[in-house]
């Protein structure tokens, strides 16, 4: 009898991925989780050159953070004779993962048998497979089909775009939109959201780092109190959902590293260092967020995808373009 798509290799982006496709009825040990958010944190077209800077940026984070997947772990996942199966909805997060995965899979060469796509439909078109409810991961299943050739050259065409050094060529991609990936015009709109913004003539903070300095406060506050209060503020979602609960205790350790923002750890045994750790702002981190940026280098730097921003050498900055924005030069 030929394997079903129940006897196929699962790939996932998340454990809690893995949890609702198990609950949709996958079996466990069929289950590969390639657990990682690419939509922060350096990234390169070379695969190998991806690998040691992710592994080096996640040590400079700590221990909070997963560990980071090379083209080998993803050989290790699909290897057998067993139909392998991707598992993505729309969101910019998974979206971000599935280029990462077929350009993977594309210099891995053919597999035993085509590889599968499920893309579930969740009711928020910007939840994962990991917030979709088992029962939308099982009415997708129906709809799953061979990774068709044009998927796989343009989703590696995206990637490099994406972990290029220069962002205008993917923000390109964006604004021009895609009958492949039609959910890329939509979705990747968050890709802008940490470039530092040129609104009238004046530098201004990012819009996540404007979120993320406007919520503090004149008292101590530890990362969980402070994923409260951004999540009262417009775009909280953009922020928390796209890049994870963590990156706000990162980030904010980055602002007070660069003398932004006051940061205390407080001993107390048996906590990971983001849960002792608190922040609270400062006559700058005020002053930033009332009159903006003197130049890039009054933020700290941040990678999104190949692209490092508030780089002297190579300023990015967003800009409004009618009803849409875009990635220009700084000068």
């Amino acid at each position: 009898m030929a394997p079903t798509i129940i006897d196929a290799i699962h790939l996932v982006s998340s454990d809690s991925a893995a949890g609702n496709i198990m609950q949709a009825g996958m079996p466990r040990k069929r289950v590969r989780i390639l657990s990682e958010r690419l939509t922060v944190g350096p990234c390169d077209a070379d695969p190998e050159r991806h690998v040691e800077m992710r592994r080096a940026w996640n040590a400079e984070i700590g221990d909070e953070y997963p560990e980071t997947f090379a083209l080998d772990d993803l050989r290790a996942a699909v290897a057998g004779d067993l139909p392998v199966v991707v598992w993505a909805t729309r969101a910019y997060a998974e979206l971000v993962w599935l280029l990462w995965i077929l350009d993977g899979l594309g210099r891995l060469g053919p597999l035993g048998q085509p590889p599968v796509i499920v893309r579930p439909k969740p009711d928020d078109a910007r939840e994962t497979v990991g917030g979709t409810s088992p029962e939308k991961n099982r009415a997708a299943i129906v709809d799953a089909r061979v990774i068709s050739n044009d998927e796989f050259r343009e989703g590696a065409e995206l990637w490099k775009l994406f972990a290029s050094s220069d962002p205008r060529a993917f923000d390109e991609a964006r604004r021009r939109g895609s009958s492949v990936f039609p959910e890329i015009g939509e979705s990747a709109d968050l890709h802008g959201d940490w470039f530092p913004r040129l609104e009238n003539g004046r530098l201004r903070l990012s819009q996540h780092d404007e979120r993320l300095l406007a919520s503090l406060t004149d008292e101590w506050l530890i990362t969980w109190d402070l994923n409260e209060r951004i999540s009262t503020v417009s775009g909280w979602e953009r922020l928390l959902r796209t890049h994870g609960s963590l990156v706000p205790y990162w980030r904010l350790r980055q602002w007070a590293a660069h003398g932004v923002v006051a940061r205390e750890v407080r001993d107390n045994d048996g906590q990971l260092e983001c849960e002792k750790t608190l922040f609270r702002n400062t006559d700058r981190s005020r002053a930033l967020l009332a009159n903006g940026l003197e130049s890039v280098v009054d933020a700290p730097s941040i990678y999104v995808g190949g692209c490092r921003l508030n780089d002297p050498t190579a300023p990015w900055v967003r800009v409004v373009d009618g009803s849409d924005w875009r990635i220009i030069p700084y000068t």
